[in-house]
């Protein structure tokens, strides 16, 4: 829901169906080639055995200190440079399997950074790496491991955790249906070791998800920063009920995304960049109306109240969601709370603040009180 003291009714309507419009701006993509190996880590290879199960379950016995809390704000920012997305090669005498690597611009990925998952929304991609066929030698995990750490550490990557993921944490649900759609040989075994890395930029952040298994590794690389989406991909962002990595896989989250999407497409037009500029202001507005319905109301009129618009900050612009009860009944609905409906809706007809926002012009309590002390302080001599 859109509120806006001025403009709440109309530019609710002027906003809600421009899915087919992009919004944001574009991702720089940049490549770094891996070089030399690096032995970071060792993993004891078997080939064609599986993790001994005693040292599997001494491994996940091992208690675990506390961990500290991740805060990716903390790392250094990289200014090396990189290539294009996904940014690191196969290394040498490898092959990634064409039908088993996976290329979003625009999904989910789970890293675990030690107390939690972080799930990370952008461009994706996933591979499985083994061994390239023709004979040499059987495949080598710690070459991999080596050779992708090295490169990725070359491009100002750092390793934030290195070893198995709690067995509590790894049948996450929640998890499990965001690493859904990416294959057994990119994201390994739940027990099998992985490595994260994260590349902090002034931009975007790129996090690198390594996997170690004694036949294969597994690759993930996903970034964040801004997706320019065009009008397909927006109407089906926006339409979307269930969508990997969305934890709540409802119509919750899918109200998420819309007000999401919304606040972005809000934050474009109100840009000088449009607004100012009558020929993207006018495509603008008539790809809108070409693609919604409405009564009493015409490309012009839609001009003049963009127009209108310019100087408003669209930080003010505040989005909600009808407030219900939080749990669903038996039919499987939530039921709305009358009293709290009541007041927000009246508040929209009425136009007055929202509940809980203070009116407009309304004196400060702080200052009124420093005014009336300041008064009796001068009076006081008198």
């Amino acid at each position: 829901m859109l509120h806006t003291h001025r403009y709440r009714h109309i530019a609710a309507l002027f906003l809600a169906a421009a899915a087919l419009a992009a919004c944001t701006a574009e991702t720089e993509s940049p490549a770094v080639e891996p070089n030399v190996p690096s032995v970071a880590a060792q993993v004891e290879e078997a080939p064609g055995s599986a993790a001994p199960a005693a040292l599997q379950e001494q491994q996940d016995a091992v208690p675990q200190a506390a961990p500290e809390v991740f805060d990716v704000g903390g790392l250094p920012v990289s200014t090396a440079p990189l290539g294009t997305h996904p940014y690191f090669s196969i290394p040498e005498g490898h092959r990634g399997n064409p039908r088993k690597t996976f290329h979003a611009e625009f999904a989910s990925a789970a890293f675990w950074t030690g107390d939690r998952f972080e799930v990370i929304e952008g461009p994706v991609y996933a591979t499985g790496i083994r061994r390239a066929g023709g004979g040499g030698p059987s495949f080598s995990a710690l070459q991999v491991a080596g050779e992708l750490e090295q490169a990725i550490t070359a491009a100002g990557g750092v390793k934030i955790f290195d070893g198995q993921v709690p067995p509590g944490e790894r049948e996450d649900e929640a998890m499990t249906r965001v690493m859904e759609p990416y294959d057994t040989e990119a994201k390994c075994w739940a027990h099998d070791p992985v490595r994260i890395y994260v590349i902090r930029r002034d931009d975007r952040e790129i996090w690198i998800r390594s996997c170690l298994n004694r036949r294969f590794a597994g690759l993930i690389v996903a970034e964040t920063g801004d997706v320019v989406l065009k009008g397909d991909q927006a109407l089906s962002y926006v339409r979307a009920r269930k969508v990997y990595g969305d934890p709540t896989f409802s119509d919750y989250g899918r109200m998420q995304r819309q007000q999401q999407f919304l606040s972005s497409l809000l934050r474009k037009v109100m840009s000088t960049d449009v607004l100012l500029d009558m020929g993207k202001l006018t495509g603008f507005v008539q790809a809108f109306a070409q693609s919604t319905f409405g009564e009493n109301i015409g490309v012009d009129q839609m001009i003049t109240l963009a127009q209108s618009m310019r100087g408003m900050d669209a930080g003010r612009v505040t989005f909600l969601t009808v407030p219900t009860v939080g749990e669903a009944n038996e039919r499987g609905n939530e039921v709305l709370l009358e009293a709290d409906v009541d007041e927000l809706f009246e508040s929209l007809i009425e136009n007055t603040p929202l509940p809980g926002e203070e009116p407009a012009g309304a004196p400060d309590e702080k200052a009124d009180q420093g005014t009336d002390s300041a008064t009796t302080q001068q009076a006081a001599p008198a």
